[in-house]
């Protein structure tokens, strides 16, 4: 028999995971804003941020996955053609500036991991996601 939906989706065994909800990628600073205008005008950020509303309010965990970058480009493969077109504005994703940080609409709590990352399309591989999310 299956388990039932409410046993997994358990507040304490689940986490939402929000990739690349960030000023530069998805939001005001985006380097691409047609992704950002699909994401507007489709609900997607909307949708975001009330998934992640109603798992904070249920005690669920949020995991903000970030793509970072640093000021040299090091770390980062373009190897795959979204990295490739974003490589030199992708230098302005810096941990720390506007660009980095998570969208307003989705904000950050206490109680939320942060997950960056340097490189690559997933956070994965080559992060600790996984260890944190067990």
């Amino acid at each position: 028999m299956a388990p039932a939906l409410a046993d997994l989706l358990a507040p304490p065994t689940t986490a939402v995971i929000a990739m690349e909800m960030q000023r530069g990628v998805t939001g005001d600073l985006a380097m691409m804003t047609e992704l950002r205008d699909l994401m507007v005008s489709t609900g997607v950020i909307d949708n975001v941020a009330a998934v992640v509303r109603g798992a904070r309010t249920a005690g669920a965990r949020v995991v903000h996955c970030r793509a970072i970058s640093r000021s040299d480009g090091a770390g980062r493969k373009n190897n795959a053609r979204i990295l490739t077109a974003t490589a030199e504005s992708a230098r302005a994703m810096v941990d720390g500036s506007a660009a980095a940080e998570v969208i307003p609409e989705l904000g950050v709590e206490p109680a939320d991991i942060d997950m960056p990352r340097l490189h690559g399309l997933t956070p994965f591989t080559g992060t600790s996601l996984d260890r944190v999310l067990r």
